[in-house]
C-alpha cells in the first residue's frame, strides 16, 4: 500500500506538470510575436489628441522626439499633458 501511495502522488505530480506545460508554451508564443518597431533615430511626428480631452498620446519615439525637439507644444500651441501610450524602443536592436 505504501508503495501504490508514492506511485500515485508521482504520477499526479507528473500530471501537473505536463497540463501545466501548454499554458506556458501558448504564453511565450503571444509575447513573442509582439513586434516592436525601432525608431530611425529622425523622424519625428506631432503626437495626437485623439478623444480631445487636452491629453496627446505618444505612442512611439518619433512622437516622444517631436515633443521633446518643439519645447512640448504641438502646432505652435503650448501643450501641458501628455501620456505615453506604448513601452518605447529607441536604440533597442
Amino acid at each position: 500500500m505504501k508503495i501504490f501511495k508514492k506511485g500515485l502522488c508521482v504520477l499526479l505530480a507528473a500530471l501537473i506538470l505536463v497540463m501545466g506545460m501548454p499554458f506556458g508554451a501558448f504564453a511565450a508564443v503571444g509575447e513573442a510575436s509582439t513586434a516592436v518597431t525601432i525608431w530611425d533615430g529622425t523622424t519625428m511626428t506631432a503626437p495626437v489628441d485623439s478623444d480631445n480631452d487636452g491629453v496627446y498620446e505618444i505612442n512611439n519615439a518619433a512622437e516622444l522626439a517631436y515633443v521633446i525637439d518643439h519645447d512640448g507644444t504641438i502646432n505652435g500651441t503650448a501643450a501641458c499633458s501628455f501620456i505615453l501610450t506604448n513601452d518605447i524602443y529607441i536604440n533597442d536592436p
